[in-house]
């Protein structure tokens, strides 16, 4: 005759291997953000191995998100963010677009800026072949896509990881690295502010300026950051020179930098903030999201500072 306990004990442990289960795929589903379908299938395929789950995961998605980027790619993708980071000597402007305004504002897109912009980073903080104390690379699409991501795969590869998540055409447009010498400073900005990632941040607009200061502490970066902002508001085609370039009777259409009203203050022109606080401006870029390339601003063609820093 059977005894209780013996009736009960089978019954006991199908609840502790359920709960373990459930853990296992409540950790693999936060470890990797994929379906939790998805998640028990990898955990089945390989023996409630979380590690080996991991890997089988990402090679399916991989291949499918391979699969559906090929049938994707000519659908019209020029939503997306623009990324950009700095730590005052090195900096890196990136374009990343997807097709909605929705998928933009995702976490998986947003992380997949995050990889590309942290990328292009290390790539720029490499850059030793210095004019004028400013080393410079531009990067296309292609180019890109060869890059080496932080988690060791090319960036097309976490592109596809991407694409078969969110299900829409995802490209990588382009990106500008930068790294400085002797007493060049460099500051970064994005409008509007969509998100951040560590030292990431992200929105429509983006735009770095290179700039000399006569002293470097909070307030300038300050200064140098509302810079970027009237960059990205107003559109200057160049910096400009007080001696060579006038200023339009027409305040609306100035495109010079220097004789543009800032924005932050409108009883000021560009050229008296800069006087005011002892800044030197030597170069600026403007990334905007889905622009014509044609009409991309990138005024990094070093020239002497258009202020001397006293």
């Amino acid at each position: 005759m059977l005894k209780f306990h013996q009736i009960i004990r089978p019954f006991h442990t199908s609840r502790v291997w359920m709960s373990d289960t459930k853990t296992l795929l409540s950790t693999l589903r936060k470890k990797t953000g994929y379906p939790l379908i998805n998640c028990k299938k990898a955990l089945e395929a390989c023996e409630n191995d979380v590690a080996k789950a991991r890997i089988w995961l990402n090679e399916q998605a991989l291949a499918l998100g391979w699969a559906k980027a090929f049938k994707l790619k000519d659908r019209s993708a020029l939503q997306g963010l623009i990324a950009v980071t700095t730590d005052k000597k090195s900096a890196t402007l990136v374009e990343v677009n997807c097709e909605t305004d929705f998928v933009a504002r995702n976490d998986v897109f947003q992380k997949l800026a995050f990889n590309v912009a942290s990328a292009c980073f290390t790539l720029a903080k490499e850059q030793t072949d210095f004019n004028d104390s400013v080393a410079k690379v531009d990067l296309d699409s292609p180019q890109l896509k060869n890059m080496i991501s932080l988690e060791g795969r090319k960036l097309e590869d976490e592109v596809a990881l991407a694409v078969s998540q969110l299900g829409e055409n995802i490209q990588l447009r382009r990106a500008t690295c930068l790294n400085l010498t002797d007493d060049l400073l460099v500051a970064v900005n994005t409008h509007p502010y969509t998100a951040a990632h560590d030292s990431v941040i992200m929105g429509k607009y983006g735009s770095l300026l290179v700039y000399k200061a006569k002293e470097d502490n909070e307030d300038t970066k300050m200064i140098a950051e509302n810079l970027c902002q009237h960059i990205i508001a107003m559109k200057p085609t160049k910096i400009g020179e007080i001696k060579e370039d006038e200023p339009k009777e027409n305040r609306d259409i100035e495109s010079c930098l220097i004789h543009q009203e800032f924005v932050m203050d409108r009883e000021l022109t560009v050229s008296k903030v800069l006087e005011e606080n002892g800044i030197s401006l030597v170069a600026f870029t403007r990334f905007e999201c889905g622009e014509d390339l044609e009409d991309a601003i990138d005024n990094v063609q070093i020239q002497e500072p258009i202020q001397s820093v006293a």
